[in-house]
């Protein structure tokens, strides 16, 4: 496993994406858009295009995708595009804390970096490699309560912790 970068900015995480990956990422905001979450994204489009927010949410996804790619750039939105993202993998997120007791917690109330490698080698077992990687560059970016240690993850450790699962028979994905 190779190790992932844990860019220090939005911008640079975005420069490192494929097009592709931008297209699925823009593609999960939209979409959280049009469910009506994401109120800072709505209004943000309805102040720009001096309209309402009833008329912005009646779009076709396309076309929220348009306009949030011509606000990413100009409005250096990628933060908030990640982050509608992110809080679309809800079931997910929420799996990821569920790998956590008090013992994974240091006098800081940070996740040991031992404790979020076996976090990552469970949620590979469930969830795309893609987006776990993201989740823990959007943690390590925000530095969100318990994930500020996220950075410090062993990969080495987690290729060993992968092998030995695969060695008991533990399925992945």
């Amino acid at each position: 496993m190779e190790p992932w970068d844990f860019p220090e900015k939005f911008d640079q995480l975005w420069n490192e994406l494929s097009d592709e990956r931008k297209g699925q990422i823009i593609h999960g905001c939209a979409s959280e858009i049009k469910k009506g979450t994401c109120q800072q994204l709505i209004d943000l489009i309805a102040e720009r295009l001096h309209t309402s927010v009833q008329t912005i949410q009646k779009w076709p996804l396309d076309k929220f995708k348009s306009h949030l790619e011509k606000y990413r750039v100009a409005d250096n939105l990628t933060d908030r595009i990640v982050y509608a993202y992110v809080k679309s993998l809800d079931p997910f997120r929420f799996d990821a804390n569920d790998n956590f007791g008090e013992d994974d917690l240091d006098e800081d109330d940070c996740y040991l970096p031992s404790s979020i490698e076996e976090a990552v080698v469970n949620l590979l077992g469930h969830y795309d490699y893609e987006d776990v990687k993201l989740l823990m560059q959007f943690a390590a970016i925000t530095k969100i309560g318990h994930w500020s240690r996220v950075s410090e993850i062993d990969f080495d450790r987690i290729e060993l912790l992968i092998e030995e699962g695969e060695s008991l028979g533990v399925c992945r994905g």
